[in-house]
């Protein structure tokens, strides 16, 4: 039996008892796919320039490795995370041993597997309609239902985002998996736009061959499909190499993400291409920064929320402090950023989204957590002007900034419908109070198969540049205006006598509203509906004879809609009544591929100025009674 020796040296002057134990593989693991992540609690002085890895006796360091360290109620270590290719590797027994220290008073732990690959080597290719080599996934199903890729003993992310992975990234088209020999449904996936390649195979020993051509379903030329919420292995919560990560995120038919670590900024572009070389989707740099404000009755500082600063200059210097006394202060702070804080070719634009005001859902079958909802922490009445009575502190001022100053609501946070219903009507309530928030809806991803980077997306207006780049400048002018979309699968437009979202319609009485409703065959849609001032004024039920002969759904719809003589604003929506969610059955094959999610699609508002006073004003922005007060 082969035995090989893989050595990670921390080559840093750590002290002899700096090596903590390996996370991945852990001791006695039997390991069943080609790459796998190495994950090691290490020395606080380590760094990710100071790792070298050797595989039996010979370097093969990952340049992605990376190095963190751990929220405190998970630890509160230090963690090495780099990726391991056994592609190349002979079956049997491995011993991995870590090292930190010079030699030759270094420490080392050490950890043994087994390298048991599947007899079967399945190569894959995804082409689009045009036969050109396309980014995209493969999800692997067996009778029993998704085939486990992910190997036993390297999964140990907390909060177990990572469980059941069926699928197979394809950045560059091409990829590769080990299965056992059968039969098996191969699903090509290429993103939310795009139909599916459906292939029922037998897969022999040695190796095998599929290729799938997934052909697009839905044009979205014109806008950029994104993510403007993603975490990587440098986030404390999140334990995801580098190598694994990016090729997640250019398998997803994503144009744009923006990686934003929390209270942390990297080298997102230069990381992404280190990744993957000419990579299909844009990396953009960004925080996930903490809303850690003081109490009412001044007892220290408590974590209330997060916001998500972005663009930002690679590594930017110096980012303000996150611990302040009011939201004010934060949103103040990061509006104001210094030029070497900010990407240069933006013109120094910072986009600012809150994200999850309601809290986090970790898990689908579970119930949301009541973590980092600062609606819930500071209180937030919706039949209240933001300002007034308990919504008191969102009209406080700090050098003439307010809680409210920020640009993007994150209305929906991956896959729940829960607090999408809550968020949904907070959005509402802004609008019915004058204040014009653009919607998004991100997958906040940590890991790649609860949280899937790719299922919930937010389109945004933009143009790319002559080198296929998208144009970052009109993309922010363009979230900001609200000349954007959400979508888990459904893809919703409104027009309204030739307004769009993020337009004022100065029309007064009847107007004619066309609402389009596009979606792929595999994904499923109840109903679509029109929204004003909260209240559905519109609602039609989606039936069967509504889809084309392959089943996908392109239907547009007029709807006369008596804008009356006050300042209002439409939105529209798709998928299924918000009172209760759509069983298993009725979601078919989507579920299979998004396990949690339902189909989901929005606009932005188009404003409504029909009072004929100047600018749209629904209600007051604030009271007269504004406070001075930090």
């Amino acid at each position: 039996m082969f035995r090989a020796l893989l050595i990670l040296t921390l080559a840093t002057g750590c002290g002899p008892d700096a090596t903590g134990p390996v996370l991945s593989p852990t001791d006695g693991s039997t390991i069943t796919a080609p790459v796998i992540p190495v994950i090691s609690v290490v020395d606080s002085g380590v760094n990710a320039p100071s790792v070298r890895i050797f595989l039996d006796g010979k370097n093969v360091s990952d340049p992605k490795t990376v190095v963190r360290t751990v929220y405190n109620f998970m630890g509160g270590e230090r963690h090495m995370v780099a990726a391991l290719d056994l592609t190349e590797v002979d079956p049997g027994e491995h011993e991995l041993e870590i090292r930190t220290g010079r030699w030759p008073s270094a420490s080392s732990v050490t950890s043994t597997f087994t390298l048991a690959p599947p007899d079967g080597t399945v190569q894959l290719r995804i082409e689009d309609e045009d036969g050109a080599l396309s980014p995209g996934r493969v999800y692997i199903f067996d009778a029993d239902g998704p085939v486990e890729l992910a190997s036993d003993g390297t999964l140990v992310d907390h909060n177990q985002r990572d469980a059941d992975q069926n699928a197979v990234f394809c950045p560059s088209g091409e990829c590769m998996a080990w299965l056992e020999p059968g039969d098996y449904r191969l699903v090509g996936w290429r993103g939310l736009a795009a139909e599916l390649d459906i292939q029922q195979v037998s897969v022999s020993a040695g190796e095998n061959r599929f290729d799938f051509t997934v052909p697009t379903a839905i044009d979205l030329t014109g806008e950029a499909v994104s993510d403007l919420h993603i975490h990587t292995g440098k986030s404390i919560d999140a334990w995801i190499p580098d190598t694994i990560r990016f090729a997640a995120l250019n398998s997803v038919g994503l144009d744009l993400y923006v990686i934003t670590e929390h209270n942390h900024v990297t080298d997102a572009p230069g990381r992404a291409e280190a990744a993957h070389p000419d990579p299909p989707a844009q990396a953009v740099t960004g925080s996930e920064v903490d809303l850690r404000l003081l109490r009412d009755n001044g007892d220290g500082h408590a974590a209330a929320g997060h916001i998500n600063v972005f663009p930002l200059a690679p590594e930017a210097p110096g980012m303000p402090d996150y611990h302040k006394d009011t939201m004010a202060e934060v949103i103040h702070d990061h509006l104001h950023l210094g030029s070497r804080q900010t990407l240069a070719e933006v013109d120094d634009h910072v986009v600012l989204q809150l994200n999850h005001p309601r809290g986090i859902h970790f898990h689908p079958g579970d119930d949301p957590e009541g973590v980092w909802q600062v609606f819930d922490w500071r209180g937030f009445d919706r039949s209240l002007p933001p300002g007034e009575g308990v919504n008191e502190w969102m009209g406080r001022e700090h050098e003439g900034t307010t809680a409210l100053d920020f640009h993007v609501l994150e209305v929906v946070n991956r896959f729940s419908m829960p607090l999408y219903r809550e968020v949904r009507a907070d959005w509402f309530s802004f609008l019915d109070h004058g204040i014009y928030r653009t919607a998004s809806g991100n997958s906040d991803a940590h890991g790649l198969t609860v949280e899937l980077a790719g299922m919930t997306v937010t389109l945004v207006e933009a143009d790319r540049e002559d080198d296929g780049s998208i144009d970052l400048n009109q993309w922010i002018a363009s979230l900001q205006a609200g000349r954007a979309r959400v979508s888990t699968g459904l893809f919703v437009s409104i027009e309204a006598a030739g307004a769009t979202p993020g337009d004022t319609l100065t029309d007064t009485g009847s107007v004619s509203v066309q609402v389009r409703v596009q979606a792929a065959s595999w994904v499923p849609v109840s109903e679509a509906r029109l929204i004003s001032r909260s209240q559905a004024v519109w609602t039609h039920a989606i039936d069967a004879t509504e889809r084309g002969a392959d089943g996908s759904l392109d239907v547009t719809y007029t709807v006369d809609v008596d804008l009356g003589s006050e300042d209002g604003w439409l939105v529209a929506e798709a998928g299924y009544p918000l009172a209760s969610e759509p069983s298993l059955e009725e979601l078919g094959l989507y579920a299979d591929l998004a396990p949690g999610y339902v189909p989901l699609g929005f606009t932005n508002a188009i404003r409504i100025d029909a009072d004929g006073k100047p600018g749209w004003s629904p209600s007051p922005r604030f009271s007269s009674a504004r406070s001075s007060g930090n």
